[in-house]
């Protein structure tokens, strides 16, 4: 138990992380080594103790030496703030030293303008759809020509 499917493409990774509430703010789904998460809406300051668990128990879940990359979908959310950002570098630090990679997907053009701002395109590959993402961060790494 813990296991339900959403969507033909995936599998909820541990339905009960945080609550059964309805109001989740991150949904996830295991594909293959990846592990997407799908924040339902941006993380504000009253909702950043219960964002702080439900981060928790995804990286419990990337303890799984089976899941390698994440890839991050804001297929959900126009605009997002610097405490998603800084849960979203908690789970690349996690990936990063296991040597994993993570990926963006379906950002709004607010969404991109922020991750311009603050420079994280420069770390993070933004893609526009989830499936692009997942073949991105599966595909063997690009080793540079000599």
């Amino acid at each position: 138990s813990g296991w339900r499917s959403t969507r033909e493409s995936g599998t909820v990774v541990n339905s009960n992380i945080a609550s059964q509430s309805l109001d989740r703010i991150f949904q996830t789904e295991r594909h293959g080594n990846t592990l997407v998460v799908l924040p339902t809406h941006s993380v504000m300051g009253t909702d950043q103790d219960q964002s702080d668990v439900e981060l928790r128990m995804i990286v419990q879940t990337l303890r799984d030496p089976d899941l390698v990359h994440v890839v991050v979908d804001f297929a959900a959310l126009t605009f997002f703030g610097t405490n998603l950002l800084g849960g979203v570098a908690m789970l690349w630090k996690k990936v990063r030293d296991h040597d994993g990679r993570l990926a963006l997907c379906n950002v709004s053009a607010q969404g991109r303008d922020v991750l311009r701002t603050t420079r994280l395109v420069q770390l993070w590959k933004v893609y526009d759809s989830q499936a692009e993402a997942i073949r991105a961060v599966q595909s063997p790494p690009e080793t540079p020509a000599n």
